[in-house]
């Protein structure tokens, strides 16, 4: 990376700061690729050869890039599903509000617990266990094509594709103490409008 004159494998344990493995050409001996991993020298470097698991919070590949920051895993399912929470919310919540306001996103269509498109926009609340408790989440007023999704934080944060239940009226789910978990409003064939939710745990 540097041409220093110390030549390493990727030059990773070269002690000159300029030296890194994502450089060009980690040696200095021609062989250029974006991570070095094509050259012989980098066979045993622990960032080459690895795949990023995109949904474990984990850098697999040790590249400073978790999860969906990184590039291997642009277009998957599990990276196009990230939803962004737009409030937060407890047990005893009730609530009316409405999916056809300027506060809510419209990030998320393919939910993993649902057989049909949810294309209109949606509201996201977090709801944090505070104990293990059954939960139940009761639309008491809501609008045509409506459906209430929960989802699990399993280490990447606010994502679709990790559903645990749907349901057009009333849905309950077992919540753990400690654990993250989001709950969508969400819509079928781009609908949205005014609702009532109200959340009971026990």
């Amino acid at each position: 990376m540097d041409c220093d004159g110390v030549l390493t494998a990727a030059d990773c344990n070269d002690s000159d700061p300029l030296s890194t493995i994502v450089a060009a050409d980690g040696d200095c001996d021609g062989v250029l690729t974006s991570t070095d991993c094509n050259d012989s020298d980098c066979a045993t470097d622990l960032s080459c050869g690895q795949t990023e698991n995109c949904g474990n919070g984990v850098d697999d590949d040790d590249d400073a890039l978790v999860d969906c920051a990184d590039p291997q895993c642009d277009g998957t399912d599990l990276c196009n599903s990230l939803c962004y929470p737009n409030d937060g919310s407890y047990c005893g919540l009730s609530q009316i509000f409405g999916t056809d306001g300027g506060s809510v996103g419209n990030n998320i269509s393919e939910y993993g617990c649902a057989f049909q498109p949810y294309d209109g926009p949606e509201f996201i609340y977090s709801f944090n266990a505070t104990s293990s408790q059954l939960v139940t989440v009761n639309l008491q007023q809501s609008f045509p094509g409506h459906s209430i999704f929960v989802m699990q934080d399993l280490g990447g944060g606010c994502n679709a594709q990790n559903c645990l239940v749907s349901g057009p009226n009333q849905v309950s789910f077992f919540a753990s103490a400690g654990v993250a978990y989001f709950i969508a409003i969400d819509g079928a064939n781009k609908a949205k409008g005014q609702y009532k939710i109200k959340i009971e745990c026990q």
